[in-house]
């Protein structure tokens, strides 16, 4: 198991938790499918994940998973409209006005072929 570091009050429970157990063998099985033992670490985009910055597994996973946000967000500011769009924060957008999520969902998986369901929350 990895090293969890931490406040033991709040970390000795993520040890025994059966949800954080199977997200940390997912993200290792991820690892495994997506990076393995490559040299060259490449995300969607074509960004090649600098070898001086590599500091584990978590690092290498984050290049790749911050490729396919980018990804996402560059399909729905294209086919929004930009005057509508308020702000970008990391892998939300924030509209000036109420966006269909499904209509979102289905732009994305038409682009990308990832099958995403995107939340709404308002501010």
């Amino acid at each position: 198991m990895s090293k969890i570091n931490g406040p033991l009050q709040f970390v000795r429970p993520l040890h025994t938790n059966d949800w954080f157990k199977q997200l940390q063998t997912t993200f290792k099985l991820a690892h495994k499918h997506l990076i393995s033992d490559n040299k060259e670490i490449i995300n969607i985009l074509g960004i090649k994940f600098d070898d001086e910055d590599r500091s584990g597994k978590s690092a290498e996973m984050a290049h790749i998973l911050q490729g396919y946000e980018r990804l996402v967000l560059d399909v729905i500011i294209k086919h929004s409209n930009r005057e509508d769009i308020a702000l970008l924060v990391h892998d939300c957008v924030v509209f000036y006005n109420k966006q269909s999520t499904d209509r979102l969902s289905q732009i994305v998986e038409q682009e990308t072929g990832l099958r995403l369901a995107f939340s709404e929350e308002e501010y």
